[in-house]
């Protein structure tokens, strides 16, 4: 929310979200509390994750769903668009084009970062962990297009 406030704008902004994050109802209470009176319009899009983990970026069904889920803010007005998952700076370029140059792309993620990174004392190993529920290798692909260094190996972790 600070982020998208950082940004400026006159218009509305735009959320695309997990179908979680968007039923919490964070999104809308953070960016009235940023700016009062905003205009917020969230758009669950449950199939983005899974097809971002295929690597299907480019693929054409990447292509359809994206343009479902961005039809769906058809009339309304915003000048901000939140990248709400994790997942979602992958296709952030894709998302760019498709809004156009004059809807700031805010990733969530950056965003948290710096947050984290302000309020953080530096201290640590240097070494960066990463962790999955799910098969590691399958996000492999993932991890070489978002981290330009090396890392320790994944690892698989059971909530069990």
């Amino acid at each position: 929310a600070t982020a998208a406030a950082q940004a400026g704008g006159d218009a509305g902004v735009a959320v695309l979200a997990t179908r979680g994050t968007v039923a919490s109802g964070a999104y809308p209470v953070a960016l009235q509390a940023a700016m009062p009176g905003v205009d917020v319009k969230q758009v669950a899009c449950p199939l983005l994750v899974p097809l971002i983990e295929e690597g299907w970026y480019d693929h054409a069904a990447m292509n359809a769903t994206l343009a479902t889920y961005i039809s769906a803010l058809d009339g309304f007005d915003f000048d901000r668009l939140i990248l709400g998952c994790t997942h979602y700076p992958l296709i952030h370029a894709r998302l760019q084009k498709m809004v156009g140059a004059q809807v700031a792309v805010i990733d969530s993620s950056e965003a948290i970062a710096a947050k984290l990174a302000a309020d953080t004392p530096a201290t640590g190993t240097g070494i960066t962990r990463l962790a999955f529920t799910d098969e590691p290798s399958l996000s492999a692909h993932a991890i070489a297009r978002i981290l330009p260094f090396r890392t320790a190996t994944p690892e698989h972790i059971d909530w069990d």
